[in-house]
């Protein structure tokens, strides 16, 4: 969609599941890759990190500290990395559009079965739990348009970290 109408993201956020095709993409549409890494990708984002940083800037993400150079989000999925890290770099909102945990199409991955695409619903569900509990510690509080959007605004009182 941003390649179609010649538009950048700002940052964008995965852990490299994605088929290597949209990965390949990822300097067309951005100058910054969060690239997350857990238990079990390990090898793909080693390898993925070592072209990607050719040509974008590249942050390494986890759920957890690390001793490395990796910021420890804590979030659970892409989507909810990415609101937490402009939360964690200070704006002053960020708003979930279509937000839902309605059943999910994988079309970015090479493979994708249903039990794989009911299993990324309830992490999704998990990670918006994530995200309110990062939104909360931050001094993000949560509102709710009459189009589904999910915003969550930084609190004044809040100052940049909670």
């Amino acid at each position: 969609m941003l390649l179609r109408l010649g538009l950048k993201a700002l940052v964008l956020t995965g852990d490299g599941d994605a088929a290597l095709k949209y990965l390949h993409m990822v300097p067309a549409v951005s100058e910054v890759f969060a690239l997350h890494i857990h238990g079990d990708n390990g090898a793909r984002v080693a390898e993925i990190a070592t072209w990607l940083a050719r040509s974008v800037r590249l942050i390494l993400t986890s759920q957890v500290e690390t001793p490395y150079c990796i910021v420890p989000l804590g979030a659970f999925t892409d989507g909810d990395r990415a609101a937490a890290l402009a939360m964690y770099s200070g704006a002053s909102s960020v708003d979930l559009l279509g937000f839902t945990t309605l059943p999910i199409v994988c079309g970015h991955k090479d493979f994708c079965n249903g039990r794989q695409r009911a299993s990324k619903s309830t992490k999704i569900a998990v990670g918006m739990k994530a995200l309110k509990l990062i939104a909360g510690s931050l001094g993000y509080a949560e509102e709710h348009d009459n189009k589904g959007t999910i915003r969550f605004r930084r609190q004044p009182e809040a100052g940049f970290y909670a």
